[in-house]
């Protein structure tokens, strides 16, 4: 592969890691409400995702799907180096995906105290974690709706484009 595609893969790769989606949302949500390490001054079974529900979400992520047929059709599909381009290819999209969700559940986790609030009588009520949990879980399915419509042709046909 030559610096051009691996540049061209890397802008890829940056785009579609590092923009807002399910699994981000679920990193900055689980770390907001859990930490990055599980305390246990929390109710753990509000936000429970196991490592197995978590590897099941991408088969669900649109996002991921998209990068993943775009990198083989782009990068490794059809070429008689095919073997050798997915083993370049390969850890660098892990360390993408890893290093993406990281950083949304670090943001998620240093929200984490402030979002206790507000203190009232010297105990932090939790108010803001519940509006955030909720604008959570709203931009959650508002993307859902939108991916839907969209994939119905319905945003198409309202904007008066053919469907």
């Amino acid at each position: 592969m030559n610096a051009a595609e691996f540049s061209a893969l890397l802008v890829l790769a940056t785009a579609t890691s590092f923009t807002p989606g399910p699994n981000t949302t679920l990193s900055t949500a689980l770390a907001a409400n859990l930490g990055l390490k599980r305390l246990s001054a929390v109710n753990a079974e509000r936000l429970n995702v196991t490592f197995a529900q978590g590897v099941m979400l991408q088969f669900l992520n649109i996002k991921a799907w998209m990068l993943a047929l775009s990198i083989v059709a782009g990068w490794v599909a059809g070429r008689p180096d095919a073997a050798e381009r997915f083993v370049q290819v390969f850890p660098v999209l892990l360390a993408y995906a890893f290093f993406s969700n990281l950083t949304y559940a670090a943001v998620g986790s240093l929200l984490r105290h402030w979002l206790a609030g507000p203190v009232v009588d010297g105990q932090p009520t939790g108010g803001r974690l519940l509006v955030f949990n909720r604008c959570m879980a709203l931009a959650l399915v508002l993307t859902a709706a939108w991916m839907l419509s969209t994939g119905l042709g319905l945003m198409g046909a309202a904007h008066g484009a053919p469907a």
